[in-house]
């Protein structure tokens, strides 16, 4: 497995969740950009689970893993978006 394309789709994923979240932000206030784009991470992690579950299913198991390991990375940014953040920001 290849840790350096498992980035490379996490970056991707995440850039597109970035990009979501700026373009669906209508009033510019940042507790709704990290609550879009928590939710497009979420989004995103769906599909690549389901992309890596194909994987695995059509016998491509180092994709599958690569894919699987950007998965658990953007849930883990979308957890801590949605989680942390708006928290912080509504004191």
């Amino acid at each position: 497995m290849s840790m350096k394309k498992s980035l490379l789709y996490f970056l991707v994923a995440l850039g597109v969740s970035l990009l979501i979240g700026l373009l669906a932000n209508g009033n510019g206030r940042v507790y709704d950009f990290f609550t879009i784009s928590g939710l497009a991470n979420l989004l995103i992690s769906i599909l690549l689970l389901l992309a890596s579950i194909i994987c695995f299913i059509a016998k491509k198991k180092e994709l599958g893993k690569e894919l699987l390991t950007a998965t658990g990375l953007l849930l883990l940014c979308g957890t801590i978006t949605c989680s942390f953040f708006p928290f912080q920001l509504n004191h």
